[in-house]
């Protein structure tokens, strides 16, 4: 989960005021060392008594398969909005006045743009006659503990539902492993078309995340076994 809780800056602050007192140090280091600390003390906390149950010889398993999901189709009338965007940026001249600051800025924010929209427009004429995204997912099972891993940046959601229907007492899921495809929203994600639930963010659709979800719980079965 991204530690920056977009909603709750102020409270942020105040913790960090509390915490450190004032301080001349730039926010987002202060944040980092908020999180190392944490971290830090949540080892040592788990440390304590999860050595309590060690176990030396455990049985290890690993399955590998290729998984076909459904993708995030783009409409047609994305595919026009998209057309329309990209000839509009292609249109626009590279930014050479102004300071360096914003040439890099303008320029960084056209050749991003003109990327995204062509990768739409390849995406819509590829869903035609290529309708699934494959994805190699790895399930390892360690004694009576497992790991799982998508190249995804997942909604949590996902992670709940697999967890829920594992067999195994605990299962860690693992993302954006073997690379990174982007963000794999869920149904309500995609409705509320919020940041990293748009078409340039996610691949494949939500009906592709469970297809995700069942292929795992799936493999994780035949691995208990």
């Amino acid at each position: 989960l991204s530690p920056h809780i977009l909603h709750y800056k102020k409270a942020q602050e105040r913790r960090q005021f509390l915490k450190y007192g004032k301080h001349n140090d730039y926010q987002e280091e202060l944040t980092r060392r908020d999180i190392a600390e944490q971290a830090f003390n949540a080892f040592t906390e788990v440390y304590e008594w999860a050595r309590k149950d060690i176990v030396r010889k455990a049985a290890v398993k690993h399955a590998v398969k290729t998984v076909n999901l459904s993708r995030r189709l783009i409409s047609d009338a994305e595919y026009e909005d998209c057309k329309a965007g990209l000839a509009a940026l292609e249109k626009t001249p590279v930014k050479t006045d102004g300071t360096r600051e914003e040439q890099i800025t303008a320029n960084s924010y056209r050749a991003s743009g003109i990327g995204r929209y062509k990768g739409i427009l390849k995406r819509y004429a590829e869903q035609k006659t290529v309708p699934t995204h494959p994805m190699e997912l790895h399930v390892v099972a360690i004694g009576d503990v497992a790991f799982t891993a998508s190249h995804f940046e997942l909604y949590m959601d996902y992670m709940h539902r697999i967890q829920a229907r594992s067999p195994f007492t605990q299962t860690f899921v693992a993302q954006l492993t073997n690379g990174s495809v982007g963000y794999l929203a869920t149904e309500r994600g995609e409705w509320g078309k919020g940041y990293s639930a748009s078409m340039f963010c996610n691949i494949v659709s939500h009906k592709g995340g469970q297809e995700l979800v069942e292929e795992t719980v799936k493999t994780l079965k035949e691995l208990r076994v």
